[in-house]
């Protein structure tokens, strides 16, 4: 399962389905579509990256983000606990997608 997909059904809540003339898209909970499966790459873009950890969930999440040479670290904690989740990587978006999954036990 790729990360986008994966974020997709375990964050996001979402589910696929077929719509319209062979248009697969994400829809929520409630059957409203959100974006078309082609469209969802949070790994790669980061305004998409930003909406997976907004829904993280009821509380306080602090995202912590440091630039090296090397890359990003990502550290994200609840009420300002020990880190739920942290992830290294080249890029921001997928630091923080990484740093999600593994907060919500992906």
């Amino acid at each position: 399962m790729s990360i986008d997909r994966e974020l997709a059904e375990k964050v996001m809540g979402w589910h696929e389905e077929m719509y319209s003339w062979r248009q697969r898209g994400w829809f929520d909970d409630e059957n409203i579509w959100q974006v078309n499966v082609v469209d969802w790459h949070p790994s790669t873009d980061i305004s998409q990256a930003f909406q997976v950890v907004e829904k993280m969930g009821d509380g306080v999440w602090w995202l912590n983000i440091k630039k090296s040479s090397d890359g990003y670290y990502v550290e994200i904690r609840k009420n300002r606990a020990v880190a739920s989740g942290w992830a290294e990587s080249d890029t921001l978006e997928m630091a923080i997608c990484l740093a999600v999954l593994e907060a919500k036990g992906g």
